[in-house]
């Protein structure tokens, strides 16, 4: 990711790219209205996104901040269309628009600033696949 201060504000803008993976086992189902139903055994997720972020404070040490933005997903899932483990796989590929929000934490350690996010992305294609909550730890320069 890349993020500018937008100004003087307590607000910056961020571009991300993210890869997302989730697999699950030839046995997982999922209830579906009133039925149960084979997940897909992958489920993967490319983003391209533009994100704001906004923090209430500009310069304490330790600092809360909200992210909101949309982008591009790139949407694959894969898998065998009952429980059957013998049964054949169908896998769909889906490109649109996909959201994310979420809450962080900066502490300012200096030059560098440590980052600790927990967001919630989700594809709104017409293969969207599951929602995902990825936690990020990282360090800011």
């Amino acid at each position: 990711m890349t993020e500018w201060p937008l100004g003087t504000t307590a607000l910056r803008f961020r571009t991300e790219f993210f890869y997302n993976r989730l697999t699950s086992t030839a046995w997982t189902q999922a209830v579906v209205g009133t039925e149960l139903v084979a997940t897909a055994r992958r489920d993967r997720t490319l983003g391209l996104l533009g994100t704001f972020v906004a923090s209430p404070f500009k310069s304490h040490t330790v600092t809360p901040y909200f992210v909101l933005g949309v982008g591009a997903f790139q949407s694959h899932l894969a898998g065998a269309p009952s429980a059957d483990p013998d049964s054949a796989w169908v896998a769909r590929d889906g490109m649109g628009l996909g959201v994310q929000t979420g809450l962080g934490l900066q502490v300012r350690l200096g030059a560098p600033s440590l980052l600790v996010e927990w967001r919630y992305g989700q594809a709104l294609n017409g293969v969207r696949g599951v929602g995902f909550m990825p936690v990020t730890i990282g360090l800011a320069f």
